[in-house]
């Protein structure tokens, strides 16, 4: 039977809604997800695996995501399915002077900053990921503390435990509308019924400026189109996540196709390779690593009004203020 009432609706079935569904469920919350589709069928399920820290950026983003690694590796103790997180470092691969020059100066502001990056040379590249091109690769960045995960096993073990923990969790089930009074959220409208709530948590992704259209909010987020190809099961060729340098300037400079071809690349433990290419900065990264992290914030938030890392930079009002 569809439920009545909830103490707090979560809309969205991605790793950030279902991370969020099980450390409420594991605070002892009455909480229900609502999915249009079916879990981790969007974005959580369109990117590369990546648990990634080489790249990220000072402030908000590089704290969520060290909050993040740590949770993966809880996770891997607490979910009683394996989500394949593979633990063993990631390569940033260089292949000309433009590249090595920006990327040095990264390299030096995160070091400073407390963070085990290295700069290995062409030899030591290839020994790590015999692969890579002998001719273009003429250095690489290590982080030791990167890895990969099954972003699909991932939302799936959350969902399992979200729901052995109480949770309620419903795909095919599209929200309508939401009811608001006295400028405070009262319950959700779906196609399967209504639920009265006072706490609702938009987890829509790109969908989420129509959620928040709702109750009177925009939501500035605009969707793009990425490209990713999974090949069928290989023997192990790559051990490590690696992203090409060209990634990283394309995205911190905005230069669209002027600089070379960004792959990046990881392996699933089933053999998959998976290969894309995108690299838009579009104020929150997708990549899977974040999500666990941002999951355990909400929870704080919703349950103690506060979260272990501030989430300042993240409110909605800096939108606003710049209009």
């Amino acid at each position: 039977m569809f439920p009545k009432e909830a103490e707090a609706v979560i809309i969205g079935g991605g790793v950030i809604g279902s991370s969020t569904a099980y450390y409420l469920a594991r605070e002892g919350i009455d909480v229900v997800l609502v999915e249009k589709g079916y879990k981790a069928g969007e974005a959580s399920a369109a990117n590369a695996a990546f648990v990634w820290s080489i790249t990220r950026k000072p402030g908000i983003d590089i704290r969520l995501a060290m909050h993040s690694f740590k949770l993966h590796r809880q996770l891997q103790r607490e979910l009683e399915m394996n989500f394949e997180y593979v633990h063993n470092g990631g390569l940033l691969v260089i292949q000309n002077d433009r590249e090595m020059s920006y990327v040095e100066a990264h390299v030096r502001k995160r070091t400073e900053d407390g963070f085990p990056l290295e700069i290995i040379d062409a030899k030591q590249a290839l020994e790590l990921e015999p692969l890579l091109s002998k001719e273009k690769t003429i250095a690489a960045v290590f982080s030791p503390i990167d890895g990969t995960t099954n972003p699909i096993f991932l939302g799936a073990a959350l969902n399992l435990q979200a729901q052995k923990l109480g949770a309620k969790i419903y795909h095919h089930t599209e929200v309508l509308g939401i009811d608001v009074a006295g400028g405070k959220v009262r319950g959700v409208t779906t196609n399967k019924g209504t639920i009265n709530t006072n706490i609702i948590v938009n987890a829509a992704g790109c969908w989420g400026n129509s959620i928040g259209e709702m109750v009177g909010l925009d939501v500035p987020i605009t969707p793009f189109q990425l490209a990713m190809l999974v090949t069928e099961p290989l023997p192990p060729c790559v051990s490590h996540p690696i992203m090409g340098a060209s990634y990283m300037v394309e995205e911190d400079t905005g230069k669209e196709g002027k600089l070379g071809c960004g792959l990046i690349v990881s392996q699933q433990a089933s053999g998959n390779l998976l290969i894309g290419a995108s690299w838009r900065d579009a104020g929150y990264d997708k990549r899977i690593g974040l999500g666990p992290g941002s999951g355990k914030l909400i929870q704080e938030l919703i349950c103690e009004g506060k979260t272990a890392i501030s989430l300042d930079e993240l409110n909605l009002s800096r939108f606003y203020s710049k209009r």
